[in-house]
């Protein structure tokens, strides 16, 4: 039976440049042994030990979110291919820093997979670029590169197989974009996303010493790149569907895919980058010439609308009543409790998770700190019923209104 060795390699901060020492594809995984272990049965975990079996070898840190985003996927695939893999995590902290970060951080999930930790000399063999990204492996040989979102159950099968999946390669080099501000107004570009160009994702930030401005957006959604433009890093946020209105054809080419497995062929045919610089000076100008390059390159019209949209408002009433006797956990409930929090965070805690499906609107006046129990189910997922009584027994009202909110308009000239 063939076996398949599956590397993820994630990374948080970007690395020096291809070297000499790195793997590619052709190469023989190393045999080497790693000591400083946690979720094994034995003191030390050694590769070769694995080359019998499909092994899956994660590597992420814990600055990265979306490596902890992956960690139940690993675990639901561990399950699903049971004694078939094995699946081996590996992060470059020391032992005793990773065990403390899972420690101060209950709510995160925690997976029993095998893990490396002070994995240095593994990640140091691969040409990391800033991003996740995964190593498959056949045999103990480095057969090709992937992104992790490619990391399926029906790849897996797809690769073990023998067929050729149409991975975009992640460990391409890639060249930033070197443009002579002082020659021009304003210099911009337009161009489909590409394996060999990584211009990374800025909003209007100085570059060259302060003398320029410069937005950067590599590999985006065409509705993600009017949603930058429109947003003017922080004027508004049009992230929600009920804030954001596509109206065009065939909007397939506008959204990102809702499979990840098939994210790669999507953004080789439909992703866009878009690079702008300009003189300092005229700043001011930055979105307003983005918006208009946008709209004169994809032949659209795009404007700021403003909506009667159905929304949350939060209002104070009387004193609040005893939690307990209002709400009435069940047993099982999990509580999330609030003591002494300064209210404006406590507000910032509602809102990441209201404002993912309504607009939300504070109007309970001046408030310096607040203490009360929300249950988890209340918030992940909302639930406003449950939420509306949490509130209630603090002390107030969560009402639904209809309010004019701004919405960003997107449809065909």
């Amino acid at each position: 039976m063939k076996r398949l060795v599956i590397l993820m390699l994630w990374a948080a901060i970007a690395v020096p440049p291809l070297h000499s020492q790195h793997l590619l594809p052709g190469d023989r995984l190393p045999d080497l042994v790693f000591r400083n272990v946690l979720n094994n049965r034995d003191d030390s975990i050694r590769l070769i030990d694995f080359k019998e079996k499909l092994l899956i070898i994660d590597f992420w840190n814990t600055r990265c979110v979306a490596c902890f985003k992956a960690f139940p996927k690993l675990d639901s695939l561990k399950k699903y291919f049971g004694s078939r893999i094995e699946i081996l995590l590996v992060n470059n902290e020391s032992k005793a820093f990773t065990q403390d970060f899972f420690k101060k951080r209950p709510l995160l999930y925690k997976p029993g997979l095998p893990m490396i930790t002070d994995g240095t000399k593994l990640s140091d063999l691969f040409p990391v670029d800033g991003y996740p990204y995964t190593v498959w492996v056949q045999n103990g040989i480095v057969r090709s590169y992937s992104g992790v979102h490619a990391v399926t159950k029906e790849a897996i099968h797809e690769f073990v197989a023998g067929r050729t999946l149409g991975f975009r390669d992640p460990t391409v080099i890639r060249f930033a974009s070197s443009i002579d501000y002082n020659k021009h107004d304003y210099f911009s570009s337009i161009a489909r996303c590409s394996d060999s160009v990584n211009i990374g994702s800025t909003e209007a930030i100085k570059i060259k010493q302060g003398k320029a401005i410069s937005i950067a957006s590599n590999c985006y959604s065409i509705a993600n790149l009017y949603r930058k433009a429109y947003n003017e890093n922080g004027k508004y946020n049009f992230n929600y569907t009920y804030n954001f209105l596509l109206d065009v054809s065939e909007r397939f080419r506008y959204e990102y895919p809702a499979k990840k497995d098939s994210l790669d062929q999507w953004l080789q045919s439909y992703a866009y980058s878009y690079e702008l610089m300009l003189p300092v000076a005229n700043s001011e100008k930055a979105y307003r010439i983005m918006q208009e390059d946008l709209d004169r390159y994809f032949h659209l019209k795009a404007e700021v609308q403003f909506k009667l949209t159905e929304s949350l408002v939060l209002r104070k009433r009387v004193q609040p009543e005893n939690y307990m006797q209002s709400v009435n956990p069940t047993a099982g409930d999990s509580i999330i409790r609030f003591h002494q929090m300064p209210f404006d965070q406590f507000v910032q805690e509602l809102r990441v998770q209201i404002e993912k499906e309504f607009p939300f609107f504070i109007e309970t006046g001046k408030m310096e700190t607040i203490s009360c129990n929300i249950r988890y189910k209340s918030l992940s997922p909302l639930n406003i019923s449950n939420l509306q009584q949490d509130l209630y027994a603090a002390g107030f009202y969560l009402a639904k209104e209809n309010r004019t909110i701004p919405v960003l308009v997107v449809s065909d000239k």
